[in-house]
């Protein structure tokens, strides 16, 4: 073995420019399948930083009612689900609670500092939750069992708080701080928390955004209610499924809900669902992670596809060597082991630079990860990852050297030592042999064209969709009004009135508006409302807005007219409804002058305004009822600012206004619209560029191999080229011959793609908006710009052919 790679060492070296072209092949499909490996690793295999993680699960219900307001699969629970479930079920281990803000605001939290406030991201547990996990403190300790019984304020905070607010100091366990919260009894009521420990880096629980503070959630908080807001977290006991815990919790809930007096047929359709911890945290993204693998693994494909060309070349050039050497004794395993020696060395130096390559691109990759891909910034080029590039090292040699290994074994001996020289025309076996290799380069080609043109058109037209706003050049952040001082009589919606009056007024501020929720952004409320005298309620997201709110979100006006100053509290009360909302409830006939009751009280719909995509640019539009911010103040506020051009620091000039008002008030979320709006397409943006990236690396790597092969068959038809020159061939003619041969298996690779491109169109289906995966035009494109890019490959070649000179190449007979 040793023999054999010197042997193939000194071969390559005498050939710097085949073994670098070899090389750089190898290193962009290893590089490829390599980072690929490490992001799916981060977010689908890396074990959670918990105690046998697989055991740990999400219990959530589904009502069987789709209001819009919850997923089916993500119902959050009542007090009493919580409290049956951990008494009746037995299929837990252990059980823990968690009030979070991805579940209920209650827990959003304001820190008070010398600077100021700052709006944390925070949750309830019950006391036994880190001990649940087996999670561990880096500083100080966690929760236990100890503090069950005890009324003391105790908070752990997050790695990333501990370092950016108290400056990783080492002696903050035992130190108090005082936090505004917006907890029952005591909300809006300032406290002192004493922080008793520091989570670790490594810990995480919800994504894509961390959880900064934990506090403790009394378990005799929790009483039997109807109100939801838990999320349950459990250990499964040994030998208990998911499945058998599902059919336990939705016995358990079906109960519950004859008690509440549901109909039966509402109660047949509720469900429980358990899923483990992993999963809960990736089933997102699943698919969509192992559709990008599977890009990168074709491309690794179709780079061994162009090495084993190039050593096929290498092996007739070397036929008489090859003969020699089995005329000498050595035998058909011998050659071949030959064959693997050079392509491992060669898949070694290609795997080392790969992975080079996957490490040095490892910033930029994560950078363009999009948060919503949980876990996805910390992939790292670890141990694993390092197993992962010397696996495809290894396995890109032998897939390498395959088809060279078995063409040197059937090289007929005599035959190879009589050769003193090249054929008059090529081999027909080699030549059917690259055909079909470069056929089945251009199946895949083919597959990874249509899916990235399929992925391009649909987030073209997710780009395009009407969603019945413009934010370009806004900025938004967002305030909740937590302190008790805003909740006496009058004082919410005067503090909101002294904002907006300083905020119109500071320099650059070319107009302003205030809303409870901006689209893709915010918590934007369902209330049923019903119109008077009719009954027909319908659900419909409700949002108090100023009177300029459509004009700085340049939502159309589509019948009777705006808000006005004079809507304010002691006015009747009025409406303005969505174009979708007047459809479904009043049909053709215009709401305008129609009554709804909005709850307390009845209000008349003076205006209908253009529906507006709040929730994710792929769904449509949602019924919405717009109030009056004056005659109903939310404590949820969203702030739009329209500046003028070129002028800088608005931003942070709108958010001095706001302290001038309340220095102890947060202002978060400081963005802009453009920015959400592009946020709420990041995930189909990074699977665009994913896909569309390996596909042009599959084109250059698949036009690479058509135009060897086109040119390696040039040369090895050198003096069947010149006879024909010799007999009266026009120079066009040969042309033409070289390029039809070259395009015959483009055109024979092509009938698979389709099917190939058929097979996958199933899975492609999740991932697309407005597009179908059999797009005609989609793949119509795909392969006139492979036939396109094929004809240009072999075009070079060509041109070579036809100005052979005759007189030269029969003359070296």
């Amino acid at each position: 073995m040793v023999t054999d790679l010197r042997h193939a060492l000194r071969l390559f070296m005498r050939r710097p420019a085949f073994t670098c072209a070899i090389v750089l092949t190898l290193a962009l499909g290893i590089g490829a399948n390599t980072a690929m490996f490490s992001l799916v690793y981060a977010v689908l295999l890396r074990p959670l930083p918990y105690n046998d993680p697989d055991r740990l699960v999400f219990a959530w219900r589904d009502a069987g009612v789709r209001t819009g307001l919850e997923h089916p699969r993500h119902a959050v629970l009542t007090g009493t689900h919580v409290i049956d479930w951990q008494e009746q079920s037995g299929v837990f281990e252990s059980f823990a609670v968690v009030l979070s803000w991805e579940g209920n605001l209650d827990p959003q939290m304001d820190l008070i500092h010398r600077e100021g406030a700052e709006r944390l991201r925070g949750a309830l547990v019950t006391t036994n939750f880190f001990e649940l996990l087996g999670a561990r403190a880096a500083l100080g300790r966690v929760f236990d069992s100890r503090d069950r019984s005890s009324d003391a304020a105790l908070v752990v905070i997050g790695d990333g708080l501990w370092r950016r607010r108290f400056g990783a100091d080492p002696a903050i366990v035992g130190q108090t701080i005082s936090l505004l919260t917006g907890r029952g009894a005591s909300r809006g009521k300032p406290g002192q928390y004493t922080i008793v420990g520091v989570l670790p880096p490594s810990f995480r629980f919800t994504y894509p955004k961390e959880t900064e503070l934990w506090a403790v959630l009394p378990w005799e908080r929790i009483r039997p209610t109807r109100a939801i807001q838990y999320q349950m977290v459990g250990r499964l006991k040994p030998g208990v499924g998911t499945s058998q815990a599902a059919a336990v919790l939705t016995t358990i809930q079906q109960n519950i809900e004859r008690g509440y007096g549901f109909p039966e047929d509402r109660v047949r359709e509720s469900r429980a669902f358990v899923e483990t911890l992993p999963d809960h945290v990736a089933s997102s993204v699943r698919s969509g992670m192992l559709l990008l693998l599977s890009g990168a693994i074709l491309v690794l494909t179709i780079a061994c596809v162009n090495v084993a060309l190039l050593l096929m070349a290498l092996i007739v050039d070397r036929r008489r060597e090859v003969a020699l050497r089995t005329a000498l004794g050595a035998g058909r395993f011998r050659v071949a082991r030959q064959m693997l020696c050079e392509g491992l060395l060669l898949a070694s130096a290609g795997g080392m630079l790969g992975t080079g390559l996957a490490w040095t691109l490892m910033p930029a990759i994560r950078a363009l990860v999009p948060p919503v891909v949980p876990r996805g910034d910390e992939m790292v080029t670890d141990t694993r990852v390092l197993g992962f590039a010397l696996a495809a090292s290894v396995a890109t040699a032998v897939l390498c050297s395959l088809a060279p290994a078995w063409h040197a074994r059937r090289r007929d001996v005599q035959a190879g030592l009589r050769r003193s020289g090249g054929t008059v025309t090529a081999d027909r076996v080699v030549t059917r042999w690259r055909r079909s290799i470069v056929a089945a380069q251009v199946t895949v080609v083919f597959v990874l064209l249509v899916t990235a043109g399929l992925f391009l058109n649909s987030f073209w037209r997710l780009q395009h969709v009407d969603l019945g706003f413009s934010g370009e050049g806004l900025i938004t952040m967002e305030m909740r009004l937590l302190n008790p001082r805003h909740h006496l009589p009058g004082r919410m919606a005067a503090f909101q009135r002294d904002v907006m009056e300083r905020v119109r007024a500071v320099p650059g501020v070319l107009e302003a508006s205030m809303t409870s929720a901006v689209p893709f952004r915010g918590v934007d409320f369902l209330r049923a409302m019903e119109p008077v005298g009719e009954g027909r309620a319908r659900a419909a997201h409700f949002r108090p807005v100023d009177p300029e709110y459509f004009d700085v979100m340049r939502i159309r006006r589509l019948a009777g007219r705006g808000f006005r100053a004079s809507d304010d509290e002691s006015a009747p009360r009025v409406v303005i409804v969505s174009e979708q909302y007047g459809r479904e409830v009043f049909g053709e006939v215009s709401p305008v002058g129609r009554r709804l009751d909005v709850g307390s009280e009845e209000a008349e719909i003076v205006g209908v305004v253009a529906d507006v995509r709040t929730a994710d640019v792929a769904r449509p539009a949602m019924g919405a009822v717009y109030l009056p911010r004056a005659q109903e103040a939310n404590e949820i506020v969203c702030l739009v600012v329209r500046p003028a051009q070129g002028v800088s620091g608005v931003a942070q000039a709108v958010r001095d206004a706001v302290r001038v008002v309340d220095p102890e008030q947060p202002v978060e979320n400081i963005t802009t619209m453009d920015r959400v709006v592009a946020a709420s397409t990041a995930e189909e943006r990074f699977y665009m560029v994913a896909t569309a990236g390996f596909a042009a690396v599959a084109v250059l790597l698949a036009l690479a191999g058509l135009a060897g092969v086109v040119s390696r068959t040039v040369t090895e038809r050198v003096r069947e080229i010149a006879i024909r020159i010799s007999l009266g061939a026009e120079p066009a003619q040969l042309v033409r011959l070289a390029v039809g041969n070259g395009l015959l298996p483009v055109a024979l690779g092509l009938i698979p793609g389709l099917a190939g491109a058929w097979a996958v169109s199933g899975l492609l289906r999740g991932f697309l908006f407005e597009v179908v995966p059999l797009d005609p035009l989609t793949h119509a494109a795909a392969a006139a710009l492979l036939a396109l890019a094929g004809a240009a490959a072999c075009y070079l070649p060509a041109r070579r052919a036809a100005r052979v000179e005759p007189m030269t190449v029969l003359r070296a007979e």
